[in-house]
């Protein structure tokens, strides 16, 4: 035994349980420039009877393409409120599936397939895509996010502006055209 110690192994069923621990519990960290949570500034908004706009992440071209000019006019709108065509805007539609990812102009194929494969395990999607969120009561424009980086959850704040042309969303969408998680998980993604 000249002085060599072996190294401790963890069962994997023991290890994974441990990673899984640390990946889904705890408080995600807030990213907004004004230092409030989430629940923070919806209730600020709902008080005030305003809709929520991202100041972190304007409604504007620069947010999408830095210099470069956009290949179509879009008009930024929010669902339900501004989109003329839809009436009944809802967060989610019977459920979260890899059917509700449709590609929009935008050449983000490994995004929408990371997506996709959120919707195979509800407690991985439920942490990225918080459930408590609608268009209904206390609706206040503003939606949120997490995601996973540098070993910490990120909360992002993100306002329900999107993209449009002629009425339409320009990127992600839904199969279900008044279903909005994935173009809203698209948005702060970006963000």
């Amino acid at each position: 035994m000249s002085g060599h110690v072996a190294p401790i192994k963890i069962f994997t069923p023991l290890r994974n349980e441990l990673q899984n621990q640390r990946l889904f519990s705890g408080l995600a960290r807030a990213t907004h420039s004004s230092g409030q949570t989430y629940e923070e500034l919806k209730r600020q908004c709902q008080q005030k009877g305003t809709l929520f706009e991202d100041c972190d992440f304007p409604a504007n071209i620069s947010s999408l393409f830095y210099s470069e000019k956009p290949p179509i006019p879009f008009v930024w709108k929010r669902p339900g409120v501004s989109m003329t065509l839809l009436r009944d805007p809802q967060f989610i539609v019977g459920g979260a599936t890899r059917t509700d990812i449709c590609q929009g102009d935008l050449g983000d194929c490994w995004l929408l397939a990371a997506i996709a494969s959120l919707t195979l395990n509800e407690k991985t999607l439920a942490r990225v895509v918080p459930q408590d969120q609608n268009f209904g009561p206390g609706y206040a424009g503003i939606f949120h996010f997490q995601f996973w980086q540098h070993n910490e959850w990120l909360d992002i704040v993100i306002d329900d502006r999107l993209p449009t042309f002629k009425d339409r969303l320009v990127f992600l969408h839904s199969a279900e055209h008044n279903e909005f998680w994935s173009a809203l998980l698209e948005k702060a993604y970006a963000k």
